[in-house]
């Protein structure tokens, strides 16, 4: 047996292919004390590797932060003065533009009294914050070189990544300068991490740990295509970087105005989920559902309503939740865009003026979804109050519903997402105003009940699974 399970891991190495066997065996046809030659692929790699570092090294650049922060008390003793403590942070950044801009993330220089650049020659100096975009994590710093020149690195197009293609990270982990590690691709696109607001991560298996924040993820012609960011530690190390499209996007516009302007569309959206796309009669469970429309904004304006489904952002078909916030955030404000909306599964399209997202509080283009497996109901309503209802008609939203009184442990309706306060105006598209009629509605509904949830001022849909 021990046999058997041998040759096949020695099959498993084979299918690899023959760059794999020489670089793990070297040259099986050589004999005993002959000198073995390095494959000329596997030194071709290498140099590659090699030149990158060398080549793009120079324009990493250690970031040294200081922040003050008070003095922790200590319970049962003596209190010393409120005063500052220097907590210090290390980081790292690639200069991108040789009059001194250096890109990086916003959790390196986030709240930093002052920051030290210093680069591989051992020059020295101290950066000057230019903008932050707390939103996507980036921040471009700014150095006032003297002497020679800067090195800078070759930004390129992250529009055109592979899954498998080479990976290289340079930075700064734990302090231990210009470390390079290589690994690939391992996926694009990746979203949902809550991480930062607007995501589309690159994801890669070359190590990534703290102090690499900040640093380039560099493809094998020497373009850096990411800016690396986090790592999913309970994952092995599954590091992600952000796209240098995006990063060189956001990296101008606080270049320009010292901050970032994005189009807002005003809506408030959610998932597609394969029983909400059944539901809206989508074909495939794709888009962005809208749950409300925000009154006066360029949704409102242009006609689209709530229950939609965004299926196609000026000709651009919209994946999800995030590719549409990405879209609609990239559109400068003032620009037209024609969406192709579904309703009620039929296509139409609608012209919108976008606008300009405000960073005061003003609501973005994002829903927490509130879908979850079934289970049986377990949950009691009342009628609205005459406070909650004046409520709901100055949110500008349906004016009627009932509220969720009670939801019983490990019902249903706790599995399927509902709170106790949640307000429920609509089920499969009948108004409900009392308890009478809300379950009237739920005993004519098929399985599986589209109902429409006003949480907090915002309304979303879901569904209630049927106990039958």
């Amino acid at each position: 047996m021990l046999f058997f399970r041998t040759l096949g891991r020695v099959i498993s190495f084979l299918s690899a292919g023959p760059l794999f066997l020489l670089l793990v065996f070297g040259n099986p046809g050589a004999q005993a004390g002959e000198e073995i030659a390095p494959h000329p692929e596997a030194l071709n790699l290498q140099e590659s590797f090699v030149r990158i570092a060398e080549d793009v090294a120079p324009a990493v650049v250690n970031l040294g932060t200081s922040r003050g922060t008070q003095h922790p008390d200590t319970p049962g003793l003596p209190q010393p003065p409120p005063r500052d403590y220097p907590r210090r942070g290390t980081g790292s950044g690639i200069i991108f533009d040789s009059r001194g801009y250096i890109l990086t993330n916003n959790h390196v220089v986030q709240g930093a009294g002052r920051i030290r650049v210093l680069l591989l020659d051992g020059r020295e100096y101290f950066g000057e914050t230019v903008g932050t975009d707390p939103r996507t994590d980036l921040a471009v710093v700014r150095i006032h070189p003297k002497g020679a020149p800067l090195p800078v690195a070759h930004l390129g197009d992250s529009d055109q990544l592979r899954k498998g293609q080479w990976a290289i990270a340079i930075g700064h982990p734990f302090g231990l300068e210009r470390t390079v590690t290589v690994g690939v691709v391992s996926g694009i696109g990746r979203s949902g991490m809550g991480i930062t607001h607007y995501e589309n991560f690159i994801q890669t298996d070359a190590a990534i740990s703290p102090g690499n924040s900040g640093g380039p993820l560099i493809n094998l012609d020497g373009e850096v295509i990411g800016i690396n960011t986090a790592v999913l530690v309970r994952g092995g190390g599954i590091g992600f970087a952000i796209p240098i499209n995006m990063a060189r996007q956001v990296a101008e516009s606080l270049i320009a105005d010292g901050r970032v302007v994005r189009g807002f569309l005003g809506v408030l959206i959610q998932s597609v989920t394969p029983e909400i796309a059944g539901k809206f009669h989508a074909p495939e469970p794709r888009g962005a559902l809208v749950g409300d429309v925000l009154e006066d904004g360029p949704a409102a304006q242009a006609g689209i309503q709530q229950g939609d489904v965004i299926w196609n952002y000026d000709g651009t078909p919209v994946k999800d939740v995030p590719a549409l916030q990405r879209l609609a955030a990239a559109t400068p404000p003032g620009n037209r865009v024609t969406l192709t909306v579904l309703r009620q599964g039929q296509p139409e399209r609608l012209e919108v003026i976008m606008a300009e997202l405000e960073e005061d509080g003003r609501p973005s283009e994002r829903i927490q979804p509130v879908d979850a497996p079934p289970a049986e109901y377990g949950l009691s309503v009342e009628g609205l109050t005459d406070q909650e209802a004046a409520r709901l008609h100055e949110q500008a939203t349906d004016t009627t519903g009932v509220r969720v009184s009670t939801i019983l442990p490990n019902s249903g309706a706790a599995f399927d997402g509902l709170r106790v306060g949640d307000i429920i105006s609509r089920v499969e598209g009948a108004t409900v105003s009392n308890e009478k009629e809300f379950r009237d509605a739920l005993a004519e509904a098929p399985m599986d009940v589209l109902v429409l949830v006003n949480r907090g001022g915002r309304n979303s849909f879901m569904i209630l699974h049927d106990p039958r």
